[in-house]
């Protein structure tokens, strides 16, 4: 089921799939055009162990953005290749975690817009969220396509086996973290109903013994 924001998508991209060679070094060419009318803050993101924007106005870690303001009718061109070898050859280990929301390695394109957000967000700050509520819905949105591998190479499969380990371990430690904290509360709470307990028992003894008021 589509989010509100999606539904409220007033931009046209194309294309509408991204099917991408790791092997072959040229990139494919994509659009997005402001067909909301109005003028537009647009960004495009893509996150991705594989795949980068070319160009971009932004990098972090494997996470590529591009920003424009764009007027009615305006198309955005950009182009999506591959990672050079020196990155797609990091070691996972040290950011794979900071990419445990991705659905596959592969990753995901993103593109948000909205009327006058009025400058460019830090790559890292692109987010489901980043538009205030007391934007017009009508008139901002966002949308996410799945990137895809034209064909597994040996490389990609043993990437995505060390992230999937990774993955795994890392939600095992969140969960362990997590039964720690339960049980943590737990104690914490049971100790503070013994504590009421304690003292709703001490004032009840005290109301059927008062003490002697010696004159």
């Amino acid at each position: 089921m589509k989010s509100h924001e999606e539904l409220m998508f007033k931009l046209e991209i194309t294309p509408k799939k991204y099917v991408i060679s790791l092997d072959n070094p040229k990139p494919i060419q994509a659009y997005v055009k402001n067909t909301s009318g109005i003028e537009q803050d647009v960004f495009v993101t893509v996150e991705s162990f594989f795949f980068r924007i070319v160009n971009p106005t932004a990098v972090k870690h494997y996470t590529t953005q591009i920003y424009r303001h764009m007027k009615p009718k305006e198309t955005l061109i950009f182009e999506i290749g591959t990672w050079d070898n020196a990155t797609l050859n990091l070691p996972i280990e040290d950011l794979a975690k900071k990419y445990m929301h991705l659905g596959s390695i592969e990753g995901c394109l993103q593109v948000h817009h909205s009327e006058q957000w009025g400058f460019p967000l830090l790559v890292a700050e692109v987010c489901d969220d980043i538009f205030p509520d007391t934007y017009d819905t009508i008139n901002r949105g966002w949308c996410i396509i799945q990137l895809v591998a034209e064909h597994e190479t040996e490389f990609m499969k043993k990437r995505k086996t060390d992230f999937e380990e990774i993955r795994a371990k890392e939600l095992a430690k969140k969960a362990e973290e997590e039964k720690i904290r339960h049980a943590k509360w737990k104690k914490e709470q049971e100790e503070k109903e013994q504590k009421e307990k304690e003292e709703m028992e001490k004032k009840k003894k005290n109301k059927k013994c008062p003490k002697c008021i010696i004159m």
